[in-house]
């Protein structure tokens, strides 16, 4: 269980996925145009006498039958908890600029599984509190240590308690697959084929973040 301050983890990568569709040059035009018109209205949603509303675009929810909440995962690295139809709290993530979140899925014993792509690793929440990452796959290490390259969907077996994080990336599609965890320990990484999931979308909020336009012949 993590104490003290909690922080991101940080690595060295040369991961760069190749932008040669032109959608996703629409994409990233009607994103920054979205960012922009949002940072001239300067609108923030603000709940009056409740919790911060600090989500911004829902993109995913699970239900925890452990506490009963709704778990919504947002495109600001946060994950908002709902009862009913109002929001309880709203949990920061340890991410960085860039971190990507892309699924969430509860175990069997109500713990809840966050992917973050770019820094490939899984954040676990406990009893609505952040409670610890399973980092990524160390090369230099023995074994299936990490989450591999690219976590894009997760999903729990409620008969074992494992859960399945599928991973993608197309600069080591040998190593494609699936990472079982038991817990927040990896217990092994199977190769399921060179592409098993689809690339997704880049959300609005990375788009933001772009420090220069992308160029498509």
């Amino acid at each position: 269980m993590l104490t003290g301050d909690f922080y991101f983890r940080t690595y060295s990568t040369s991961r760069k996925q190749p932008l040669g569709n032109p959608r996703l040059l629409w994409l990233f035009v009607l994103a920054s145009i979205g960012c922009a018109l949002g940072l001239i209205a300067g609108v923030h949603p603000v709940a009056a006498g409740g919790p911060s509303l600090d989500g911004v675009g829902g993109m995913d929810a699970v239900y925890n039958p452990y506490d009963g909440y709704i778990y919504v995962l947002n495109s600001n690295d946060s994950v908002s908890l709902v009862e009913g139809t109002r929001v309880v709290k709203t949990i920061d993530l340890p991410t960085g600029s860039y971190s990507r979140l892309t699924d969430l899925d509860v175990a069997s014993n109500g713990d809840v599984y966050v992917l973050q792509w770019f820094y490939d690793q899984a954040v676990v929440l406990r009893d609505g509190q952040l409670y610890d990452i399973v980092p990524r796959q160390r090369d230099d290490q023995p074994g299936s240590n990490g989450i591999e390259n690219g976590p894009l969907a997760v999903t729990a077996n409620p008969v074992n308690g494992w859960v399945y994080v599928a991973t993608h990336w197309s600069g080591e599609p040998s190593r494609n697959g699936v990472t079982v965890l038991q817990s927040t320990e990896v217990v092994t990484h199977v190769v399921t084929g060179t592409d098993p999931a689809p690339w997704p979308s880049i959300p609005t909020q990375a788009a933001c973040m772009w420090p220069t336009p992308v160029m498509i012949a």
